[in-house]
C-alpha cells in the first residue's frame, strides 16, 4: 500500500470535488434542457414550433430558390427571383392572395441575403412588413407571425406565369 502525503490527499480531494461539481452541472443542464423541450410544443415531425407567416408554397419562376431552416442555427432562405406565394393560411391569408409576388421583407429586397434571412427567421408575435406585387400594383402588407409548424414548400419553374 502506497502512503500519501497531506498535499497528495488535498489534491485528490479537490479533484474529487471538481468531478462531482462538474457531474452535477451536467445533470442540471441536461435536465433543464429536457424539461424545456418537453414543455415546448412540438410539430408532428418532432421539430420545435416556430414563427410562421402562413405561406405554404413559394413559386420561383426562372430562377433559383432555397428554403433553409437548420436546427440550432440561423435560418435563411435564398431567392434569386421574386417568389409568388400560394397555399396561404393565417396570418398570410388575411393580407396576401394566391399568386402575389414578394418584393421585400421589412425593407430588404427578397433577392438579397438579408431579405432571405428576415423571412426565414420570423418569431411568433413579430410584425413583418412585406412589399408585394399583385397584378400591376404594388402594396405593403403587414403580418404578425404566429406560432406554428408550417414548413413551406418550394416549386421552381422555368416559365414565368402571366400576371
Amino acid at each position: 500500500m502506497m502512503k500519501r502525503g497531506p498535499k497528495a490527499t488535498i489534491a485528490s480531494a479537490r479533484t474529487g470535488v471538481m468531478s462531482v461539481a462538474f457531474a452535477v452541472c451536467l445533470l442540471i443542464g441536461s435536465t433543464g434542457q429536457a424539461l424545456a423541450q418537453e414543455s415546448a410544443p412540438l410539430c408532428e415531425d418532432e421539430r420545435l414550433t416556430g414563427g410562421t407567416l402562413g405561406i405554404g408554397l413559394f413559386q420561383c419562376a426562372g430562377g433559383a430558390c432555397t428554403l433553409y431552416r437548420p436546427a440550432g442555427s440561423e435560418s435563411s432562405h435564398g431567392f434569386s427571383v421574386e417568389p409568388r406565394v400560394w397555399e396561404l393560411s393565417e396570418p398570410a391569408s388575411g393580407g396576401l392572395k394566391d399568386g402575389d409576388i414578394i418584393l421585400s421583407v421589412d425593407g430588404q429586397l427578397i433577392t438579397t441575403r438579408r431579405g432571405g434571412r428576415k423571412l426565414a427567421s420570423v418569431k411568433p408575435g413579430q410584425e413583418v412588413e412585406l412589399r408585394i406585387r399583385r397584378g400591376k400594383n404594388e402594396k405593403t402588407v403587414s403580418l404578425i407571425a404566429v406560432e406554428g409548424c408550417e414548413m413551406s414548400r418550394l416549386v421552381m419553374t422555368t416559365q414565368i406565369p402571366p400576371d
